[in-house]
């Protein structure tokens, strides 16, 4: 009897897309990749998710999951592997604590730091020409990476010795603040709980596996997933 899979719409360096495969990949969830391109994203994609942006996981029974948080829970409800805390939202202060962090502070200041062209009215308002607001924001990433370096001190990852959904949640865009600069990172971030919790991860055959490159999906018209 022939598995259907999952089918996952993707794009490898987009860190919502990513930390949905690092998700799958330690719940032991199998699952089809098609790596897309935005500048043609494949109907069958847009048909289960009008939105049209990634991740998109289609599940064998027709259910359509299309954000990243959503795809983080399911697999972790559904993993294969006991390394996977199977944690939601509503279970742990501490978690929803997290979860605040990254999606109203690390996030909106990372794009800042990231991309200050695109904020150059923001910046105006604020006196602060392009390089110094981006280091305005850099700044604010970091006090929220204070925050989990003092979690991670006394152990492995962020919810204690196993691996939870908030480590999934955060390494991507944690990985994606040290990219912006990664020689002014290694240089001038000096916290040993974060860098082992990061160099765990960057360092995993699961991360190196869901980073591998995959060529485009090319869609078919009989393409009905």
């Amino acid at each position: 009897m022939i598995q259907i899979l999952p089918v996952f719409y993707s794009y490898r360096r987009c860190p919502y897309a990513m930390r949905a495969r690092l998700a799958l990949a330690f719940a032991g969830i199998d699952f089809e990749l098609r790596e897309i391109s935005f500048k043609n994203k494949p109907e069958n994609m847009l048909k289960h998710s009008p939105k049209g942006t990634v991740p998109v996981l289609i599940l064998p029974n027709g259910d359509v999951i299309d954000e990243s948080l959503d795809i983080v829970i399911w697999a972790a409800k559904n993993a294969l592997k006991e390394n996977f805390a199977p944690l939601t939202m509503k279970q742990d202060d501490l978690g929803k604590k997290l979860y605040t962090e990254l999606h109203e502070n690390f996030i909106p200041n990372l794009h800042r730091y990231k991309y200050p062209d695109r904020f150059a009215e923001e910046a105006s308002k604020m006196s602060l020409d392009q390089k110094a607001y981006g280091e305005y924001h850099r700044a604010a990433c970091i006090v929220v990476l204070k925050k989990i370096t003092a979690i991670l001190l006394p152990q492995k990852f962020l919810m204690g010795d196993k691996i939870s959904i908030y480590d999934v949640l955060f390494f991507p865009l944690v990985r994606q603040f040290r990219v912006v600069n990664t020689g002014w990172f290694d240089d001038s971030i000096k916290y040993p709980g974060l860098k082992k919790w990061m160099t765990f991860f960057m360092r995993h055959p699961l991360f190196a596996k869901v980073m591998e490159k995959h060529p485009l999906w090319i869609e078919k018209t009989a393409d009905h997933n």
